[in-house]
């Protein structure tokens, strides 16, 4: 079955078959017919994921001066980070913790003056990559009908597969079988 979808969307349908921050996944479940839709499904939108990925990669002839304005932005941003008791750059899930706002902006415009050229292509690589995010593919999944759906499936996991899951023809009714089926669990 082909459904469209933009490239962004491609994250969180991985999420809902392997798991992650907010969903439990249902890559795990051993149920034949069930894990061989979504094994193939997630193989496919992994491939998507690449392919839209490669936008992210800095050109060939590029990657010299653009690890050069890494390696000194890491190290203004370390330098001006907090320190804790023992000395150590304080960090947390943004990167390090600065203490001089204002002073890094300042320090900070500086270096991309200094590296124009690497701070443009930067710049141009990720907008083309959030570019290809927005774009929309046809992607061909492996559809689930509601006969498939394991037992042992919660319905935060019904929710993230909930793409894969092929409706019926009237999306309100739900089929005889799969009412005893869950009235079985």
């Amino acid at each position: 079955m082909k459904i469209t979808v933009k490239n962004k969307a491609l994250y969180d349908m991985l999420e809902g078959i392997v798991g992650g921050k907010t969903t439990q996944g249902v890559f795990d479940i051993p149920d034949n017919p069930f894990a061989y839709r979504v094994k193939r499904t997630k193989d496919r939108i992994v491939s998507a994921i690449k392919l839209a990925e490669k936008t992210r990669n800095v050109p060939e002839e590029s990657i010299e001066m653009c690890d050069l304005f890494d390696k000194e932005r890491a190290e203004l941003a370390k330098s001006l980070s907090k320190k804790d008791e023992k000395g150590n750059p304080v960090i947390d899930k943004n990167g390090y913790v600065i203490e001089d706002k204002e002073l890094w902006i300042k320090l900070f415009e500086e270096l991309k003056v200094k590296h124009h050229a690497a701070f443009e292509v930067i710049e141009n690589t990720n907008k083309r990559f959030f570019n290809e995010l927005e774009k929309e593919i046809e992607l061909e999944i492996f559809h689930i009908t509601e006969e498939q759906i394991p037992n042992k499936i919660t319905g935060r996991q019904i929710d993230g597969i909930d793409f894969m899951i092929e409706k019926s023809q009237d999306s309100t009714q739900v089929s005889t079988d799969f009412k005893k089926k869950m009235t079985l669990v």
